[in-house]
């Protein structure tokens, strides 16, 4: 099939039969929540500005889509770069064709090779056990946006996107071998991104007269890999030069080779925002953390109060709290590795120590890095890493000390939420589901660390709690290997349709916190509506493969049901009790109580 220079719409697609495929050398669909909800906010602005008095408005374009002719069907292509956006427009006609039939046509237009789960699930938007959670999280967010729209928007916004929605199609040549097609994907994957603001940011510092360009670009770029890669010497070489906005778009185009000795892990927090962390406490004030504004912040555009008169000793003091914070974050904070586990930061430029975290594999370690992970999943690095930094730099370190400051910032936070109102008293969809991460650190900390400074002790007798955490040895394993991760799907224990278990009264019962617990949203999907029996059946396989689970909450409410082999009412009511005297209890000083 001849592909041209022209915009190739969903409804342009699917009249010409193009289909695709992601070859096995990609990576699954990667986009976050955050990046589907940016594109459907620019899809409904392009649709909500054009004048629909025309009968032909201008194309939204999303981006080129580089492909590769197959060799078994002239009408299918393998996609060398454009997976995530085509995807997230798949999922997208999985929620548009309620509103637009035509859509109907364009599902499952793309074929993931290898992937069955995902493949079927982009045909029928039903989800599989192994289906990418991505994908289901892209959904959720589709649909949500779509359900705050007028009926007759949503028609007009799914007719919009079908036939103006556009990309560019660049044919790669035919006769590309495989490592040749995959290395113009690593190309064109890193060519495709727009210039990154922190690059453009780099360029501006770095041009400020009379500053030892040198000495900063080695100091910036040592600190942008965030202690996650080990940097080669050309890399190093390369950083000494002072890039201009073409050598770093020119590096953008350059295929980057794995070194043997790269260590890769995943940052806490990412450099922008680490940088505008920098930033505040250089100013000493409040600013704004949208990373898209981030040259605003930074003075570089606007005026008024935004504006900053960058000079040498200006640009030379920022670094100087710039490297003294990334010090103290490879020192003091952990990071994540390949299989999502925390670990410490070891030493600086990625140098992997194995003996680090056996050195800090003790009851204060463990129980810092445990809330730091409960902190990176539940709240924004920004909301309390400044707190952090400023504490590590006027106090010499105590891990059970600095544990005892972060816990104080995130009751600050608590505190916060409970005076506006937003408590665990809530009940779904209102309530926040920072109360369930915060909820399953302390019952993490108080199962396995009685008789510590914070764990369960004598005095929790009067709070009605105690009972909780009479654990025996296998319960104890399987809390002991809980690992905090970023699931956002609120999961109905006794489920909302209530014809499978029989009804309960009243919504308010079923919709309470003690009914709830916060999974995966594949997990989730999964056991939408089955019955109490064969969720807990569910759990009970995972605690025997795996000896782990996706929520300590969770776990308590079947130790619970374990008991009886049943979840009542009742019971549901008491667990709440329960657990909310467990959120209360880190609010308790010796005069008050605040909850």
């Amino acid at each position: 099939m001849e592909i041209n220079s022209t915009p190739y719409s969903p409804k342009i697609l699917v009249e010409k039969n193009i289909r695709f495929r992601i070859p096995l050398y990609q990576r699954p669909y990667t986009w976050t929540e955050k990046q589907v909800k940016q594109l459907m906010d620019d899809l409904f602005d392009s649709f909500d500005s054009f004048d629909k008095s025309k009968d032909n408005p201008q194309p939204y374009y999303i981006g080129i889509m580089n492909i590769s002719q197959t060799d078994y069907d002239d009408s299918t292509f393998d996609l060398i770069d454009g997976q995530q956006r085509i995807t997230t427009l798949s999922v997208m006609a999985l929620e548009m064709k309620k509103h637009y039939a035509q859509w109907e046509n364009f599902c499952g237009r793309i074929d993931f090779y290898g992937r069955e789960e995902d493949k079927a699930f982009l045909i029928d938007g039903l989800p599989k056990e192994n289906t990418n959670n991505n994908l289901l999280n892209a959904k959720s967010v589709i649909e949500s946006f779509l359900n705050g729209k007028d009926t007759n928007v949503k028609a007009a916004f799914a007719l919009y996107v079908y036939n103006y929605a556009s990309f560019f199609l660049s044919v790669i040549p035919q006769d590309y071998t495989i490592i040749e097609k995959n290395k113009q994907f690593v190309r064109m994957n890193n060519r495709g991104k727009q210039l990154e603001l922190v690059d453009i940011l780099k360029v501006k510092l770095s041009s400020i007269e009379g500053l030892d360009e040198n000495e900063f670009l080695e100091k910036w770029n040592n600190i942008s890999q965030m202690n996650c890669v080990e940097k080669s010497d050309e890399n190093n070489q390369q950083s000494k030069l002072r890039p201009t906005i073409l050598d770093i778009i020119k590096r953008y185009e350059s295929v980057n080779k794995p070194k043997p000795n790269e260590i890769n892990y995943n940052s806490i927090v990412s450099f922008d925002e680490f940088l505008l962390i920098a930033l505040e406490r250089l100013k000493g004030c409040a600013i704004s953390y949208d990373r898209e504004k981030i040259l605003k912040t930074f003075g570089f555009e606007g005026d008024g109060e935004n504006k900053i008169v960058w000079n040498k000793d200006y640009v030379n003091e920022f670094m100087g709290i710039l490297e003294v914070q990334f010090d103290l974050f490879c020192k003091y904070f952990i990071r994540r590795d390949k299989e999502e586990k925390y670990k410490w930061q070891d030493v600086k430029n990625g140098q992997d120590k194995n003996n680090q975290d056996n050195e800090r594999n003790n009851n204060e370690w463990n129980m810092l890095r445990q809330f730091q992970s409960y902190l990176y999943v539940s709240r924004e690095p920004h909301q309390w890493m400044k707190d952090a930094f400023v504490w590590l730099d006027n106090n010499i370190f105590d891990p059970s000390v600095f544990l005892e400051e972060l816990k104080r910032v995130d009751n600050e936070y608590a505190k916060k939420l409970l005076k506006e109102g937003r408590t665990y008293h809530e009940k779904f969809p209102n309530i926040n589901r920072y109360w369930f991460w915060r909820l399953d650190y302390y019952l993490w900390e108080k199962s396995l660390h009685k008789g510590s400074k914070n764990g369960a002790n004598e005095n929790d007798k009067n709070s009605g709690t105690i009972g909780v955490f009479d654990l025996k040895e296998e319960e104890k394993n399987v809390v002991e290997k809980y690992v905090f991760s970023s699931n956002r799907s609120v999961e109905h224990l006794h489920p909302q349709n209530e014809s499978v278990e029989g009804s309960w009264g009243d919504g308010g019962a079923v919709n309470s916190f003690g009914n709830l617990a916060m999974i995966s949203q594949t997990l989730n999907s999964y056991q939408s509506n089955k019955s109490i029996q064969e969720k807990f059946g569910k759990i009970e396989k995972s605690i025997a493969d795996n000896k782990s689970v996706e929520s300590l909450k969770l776990y308590w409410m079947y130790l619970a049901y374990k008991k009886g082999n049943k979840w009542t009412k009742e019971m549901a009511s008491k667990h709440c009790e329960e657990m909310c005297n467990l959120l209360n209890e880190p609010f308790k000083s010796k005069s008050e109580q605040i909850g």
